[in-house]
C-alpha cells in the first residue's frame, strides 16, 4: 500500500499527508465498440453407434387382412372392413358412402343399394355410356322412371308403361298389351286373339299369285301360306296342299288355270266329309274358301268348302 508522505523543514522529517474525503463518482463513460465474433471451432467426430439389439415388433391391431383405422384414437380393425391383397378384394359389411364410385361397384350376388329417400344412380360421362347388366338381369320392384330415350335389348316383367315407343316390341307370350291411343301399324308372326276385331277401313289379308301347283300326291304338292291363293299353273292331277290348321283359318283359292286343281290339308286332315288325306278336286276357273272348324287332327285339321263361284 502506497502512502503519500511530505517533508516537514521544521522537522526535517517526511511526515503523511492526511487525504480528504474521496469525492463523488464522475458519470460512466460511453461503451467501447463490440470485438468482431471469433472463429467458430470444427465440429467433433460422431459417437460409435451403440451396440444393443433392435426390439421386436409391437402388435397389429385387429386380425389378418382387417383394415387399421382410427377408432377414437386407438388404432384397431373390423372384421367388417377388410382387404384380401391375393384376390385384390376390398369387403364392406354394410353401407359405403361416398361421393363417386369408379369402376365395378357389385359382382356375383353381391348388391349396389341406395340407402336415402329419392336418392339416385347417376351415370355420368362424355359421349355413349354403358350400363351391362349380365346373369339373371336387373330386378326392379319398385317403379324405374326414365326421363331420357332408354334402348333395351328386352324388357320382361309384368307391366310395363311407355310414352313412346319405336321399334318392336317382341316377346314369347305377350299376355295383354292395352293402349289408350292409337297404334299406327301392328306387326304379329303369331295369332291375335280377340273378342272382336273392328277395322274402320278395311281388313288386309295377305295375298299370294302365281302360284304353280305341283305333284300328284299330298306330299309333293304345293303348300300354301296366305289367307287369298292364285292358283294360275295347274298341270293334269297337280295340287296344293292347305296350310297348317288353325279354327276359325279362311283360306281362299282361286284357280285360275284351264285344269281343274287337286287340294290336300296337311297329314290326317278332312275337307268336308271325305276320308282323311284325301284330295278335293277344285274345277278350272272357280273360287273356293276352305274353313278350318277344328285343329284336332292337326296339322290336317277339319275343312270346309264355301261360297263356290264359277267364271
Amino acid at each position: 500500500m502506497t502512502v503519500l508522505k511530505s517533508y516537514n523543514t521544521g522537522t526535517s522529517q517526511w511526515e503523511p499527508v492526511a487525504l480528504g474525503s474521496q469525492g463523488a463518482t464522475g458519470p460512466i463513460g460511453s461503451t467501447g465498440a463490440t470485438g468482431a465474433t471469433g472463429t467458430i471451432g470444427s465440429t467433433g467426430a460422431t459417437g460409435a453407434t451403440g451396440l444393443g439389439a433392435t426390439g421386436a415388433t409391437g402388435p397389429v391391431a385387429g386380425s389378418n387382412t382387417q383394415i387399421i383405422f382410427n377408432d377414437a384414437g386407438v388404432a384397431n380393425g373390423s372384421a367388417n372392413l377388410t382387404f384380401n391383397k391375393t384376390t385384390n378384394v376390398l369387403t364392406v359389411a354394410g353401407n359405403t358412402v361416398a361421393t363417386n364410385f369408379v369402376g365395378t361397384h357389385a359382382n356375383g350376388n353381391s348388391n349396389v343399394n341406395i340407402a336415402t329417400a329419392n336418392g339416385n344412380v347417376t351415370i355420368a360421362a362424355v359421349g355413349n355410356t354403358t350400363m351391362t347388366i349380365t346373369g339373371t338381369g336387373a330386378n326392379i320392384t319398385g317403379t324405374a322412371n326414365i326421363s331420357a330415350n332408354a334402348n333395351v335389348g328386352n324388357i320382361g316383367g309384368t307391366g310395363a308403361v311407355f310414352t313412346t315407343l319405336s321399334g318392336s316390341l317382341t316377346t314369347a307370350a305377350q299376355p295383354n298389351i292395352t293402349s289408350v291411343g292409337t297404334l299406327t301399324s301392328l306387326s304379329v308372326t303369331g295369332n291375335i286373339s280377340g273378342s272382336n276385331v273392328i277395322a274402320t277401313t278395311n281388313h288386309i289379308f295377305s295375298v299370294a299369285t302365281g302360284i304353280s301347283a305341283a305333284g300328284t300326291t299330298q306330299a309333293t304338292a304345293t303348300q300354301v301360306s296366305k289367307d287369298f291363293n292364285v292358283v294360275s299353273t295347274v298341270a293334269s292331277g297337280a295340287g296344293i296342299t292347305l296350310p297348317t290348321a288353325v279354327a276359325g283359318m279362311r283360306i281362299t283359292i282361286v284357280n285360275t288355270s284351264a285344269n281343274d286343281l287337286s287340294v290336300y290339308p296337311l297329314s290326317n286332315g278332312i275337307i268336308n266329309s271325305q276320308s282323311a288325306n284325301a284330295a278335293y278336286l277344285q274345277l278350272a276357273g272357280t273360287r273356293l274358301d276352305f274353313i278350318c272348324t277344328t285343329a284336332t287332327t292337326a296339322p290336317g285339321g277339319q275343312w270346309y268348302t264355301l261360297n263356290a263361284t264359277y267364271g
